[in-house]
């Protein structure tokens, strides 16, 4: 039986604005006026990426900082309702651990944002194994998380299949030899079918009929 391994925002909760808004006040308290687009438009990186692409002078010993002090502020929208449940997820992970599947998380957020997330929408019972950035080296698009929490789930690779909404988790995916679902988002029709992912689908519950 496969092991699902799921990315976390904008997979399973609806949350990129809410980073996007958090960097933006962020980078804003430095002096940098970035629009939230910018940030939207490269969602599924880590944090240290997207903030060297978007503010390329912010020095280097104040990024750290501000990730820390934009997650402050990520967990305080959280924890005031801003983040949703993407539809009809908690139902498909129910049913998926009913069924005997293994789920686990990777997502390029800090262990602490994805403990709170999971706490804040209850599904602290449903996962197998959680697996942040901090954990790693390389980000997504680089397979190293993926092959790390396969490691860590005691299966292989070629066992498990990586369900995310960005080019980056299809192509860590990919690069780790698992199976790929792409949950289509921001990327539609052309767009969605040019990542390569095995399975494209619009709603969470359409991975019912996949496996």
């Amino acid at each position: 039986m496969v092991t699902i391994i799921f990315d976390m925002d904008g997979t399973l909760i609806d949350s990129a604005r809410t980073h996007a808004k958090a960097f933006k006040k962020e980078l804003a308290g430095l002096g940098h006026v970035i629009q939230e687009q910018q940030i939207l438009n490269l969602f599924g990186m880590h944090a240290h990426q997207i903030i060297k692409k978007i503010a390329p002078l912010v020095p280097e010993e104040k990024i750290l900082g501000l990730i820390r002090e934009k997650d402050k502020l990520y967990r305080k929208y959280l924890e005031n309702g801003e983040v949703k449940l993407n539809p009809g997820v908690k139902q498909t992970l129910k049913e998926l651990k009913r069924k005997g599947y293994d789920l686990c998380v990777a997502s390029s957020d800090t262990r602490k944002n994805l403990l709170l997330d999971i706490k804040v929408f209850g599904l602290q019972e449903l996962f197998d194994v959680i697996t942040s950035a901090q954990e790693i080296i390389h980000p997504k698009p680089s397979p190293e998380q993926l092959l790390l929490t396969a490691s860590k789930a005691g299966v292989k690779p070629k066992d498990c299949m990586m369900v995310g909404d960005s080019e980056y988790d299809v192509t860590a995916g990919k690069r780790a030899k698992m199976k790929t679902v792409l949950l289509s988002g921001t990327l539609k029709g052309k767009e969605a079918r040019k990542t390569g992912a095995d399975h494209v689908i619009k709603k969470m519950k359409e991975l019912l009929k996949i496996l």
